[in-house]
């Protein structure tokens, strides 16, 4: 029976990589078994990656060195998932044809080898799938024939409970370096010449079947440490990913403490500058209200000074102007005494000019001071009913009344001349 070959594959999506790892698949009539994947549709805008897988993104042709964790991505438009490893078990079936014996008789052995990738960057750095298959395949065959060329064909059959632990500390080594560990390297048959096979097969039957049932058990043992590993392995993330939202939790509330620490540096600098401010603005008032009495005192000053010179400016003025008044005053007197003096003077000369005729003024002023009492008489008695008449009666009081104007008329045009 033809072995299997290790391959990678291209698949659609990283889930698409797990359902294909572990599946024999069949190409070019050979049996393939993928280990790595290389993914077409899981880049940008967003990839999710599953548990169970190493993927690796590659930014702008860089590999990143950790695998993505498993989860939901966002990814730029020059990021994508490059290559998608299987950290499983897997097992290797690689027979080895016409093995030469101690006695030069060509067996056939089929061995079977459980490896597994545990360090993914490593891998993808050094090797790819084929050629870790040729490497594997290599490296087997050359212990398998160095343990067969070691061994008569009558024992060959002894080779299926052979311990292969120190083969496979040393493939162990080989690969170390390549991030491979191989875990168990099991030969499950041995086959030789029909003739050969057939004579010893009679010797050997019962301890083949006990051998090959041993093996069998080996190999569900293998696969139930499988299980094992994967359970372990959901374990771990469902622990990293508890231990993950409990890290989330501590880092908001930290970012809530330190944002409510901001709020109270804010509410205190915000307090220390209002009080500052309140401070300041209260200088301010009192400078306000030191200079305002400053210039209360100054305004003061000046208009009890404005005042004083003002009053005494007043003072002056009047003064002046009881000086001048004082002097028009005199001026006046003086005007006025020289007028009287010339009236008097003037008079003087009139009265001596006409002595007679004021004589006869005096006469009619005096008949006129008569008449006019009379007729206030003369009125007070109509007002009364009756008029008093005292004194002499002899002459007619309209003829005087009469005379009195004529005389009147006489003096005023002998005074106008």
């Amino acid at each position: 029976m033809e072995g299997i070959e290790l391959s990678s594959i291209s698949v659609t999506t990283v889930h698409d990589a797990l359902r294909a790892f572990g599946e024999v698949r069949f190409s070019n009539g050979k049996r393939v078994l993928p280990i790595v994947a290389t993914p077409t549709n899981a880049g940008f805008p967003w990839v999710s990656v599953p548990d169970g897988v190493a993927a690796f993104c590659s930014v702008q042709g860089v590999i990143d060195e950790k695998p993505m964790l498993p989860g939901f991505h966002f990814l730029a438009p020059w990021s994508y998932v490059k290559y998608v490893v299987t950290p499983q078990f897997t097992v290797f079936d690689t027979p080895c044809k016409d093995c030469p014996t101690k006695d030069n008789s060509m067996v056939g052995i089929d061995v079977f080898l459980v490896f597994r990738i545990y360090d993914a960057k490593k891998f993808i750095d050094n090797l790819s799938a084929e050629k870790l298959g040729d490497l594997l395949k290599a490296a087997q065959e050359e212990a398998v024939r160095n343990l067969a060329r070691s061994t008569n064909h009558q024992d060959i059959y002894d080779l299926v409970r052979y311990d292969e632990s120190t083969i496979t500390k040393t493939m162990d080594l080989k690969f170390h370096d390549f991030g491979v560990e191989v875990t168990d390297v099991m030969i499950t048959d041995v086959k030789l010449r029909a003739d050969i096979q057939q004579r010893l097969e009679q010797e050997t039957v019962y301890q083949s079947k006990n051998s090959l049932q041993k093996r069998k058990q080996e190999f569900e043992m293998t696969v139930l440490k499988n299980k094992e590993y994967l359970s372990q392995r959901q374990l771990e993330m469902k622990n990293k990913e508890l231990a993950y939202e409990q890290e989330e939790i501590t880092k908001r509330a930290n970012i809530a403490k330190e944002i409510d620490e901001i709020y109270a540096r804010r509410d205190k600098l915000l307090a220390e500058i209002q009080a500052e401010q309140n401070r300041v603005v209260q200088n301010i008032h009192e400078e306000a209200k030191k200079h305002a009495a400053q210039y209360q005192s100054q305004k003061s000053s000046l208009l009890t000074e404005l005042r004083a010179k003002s009053q005494a400016l007043a003072d002056q003025v009047n003064a002046d102007q009881l000086a001048h008044n004082e002097k028009v005053r005199s001026g006046t007197r003086l005007l006025v005494s020289q007028c009287d003096a010339k009236s008097t003077e003037i008079l003087g000369k009139a009265e001596k000019n006409v002595s007679s005729k004021m004589k006869t003024k005096r006469e009619f002023t005096l008949q006129e001071n008569r008449v006019q009492i009379w007729k206030k008489l003369m009125s007070d008695g109509a007002s009364r009913g009756h008029i008093l008449v005292q004194g002499d009666t002899s002459g007619n009081i309209v003829a005087a009344l009469e005379s009195v104007k004529q005389q009147q008329s006489l003096y005023n045009k002998a005074f106008t001349a």
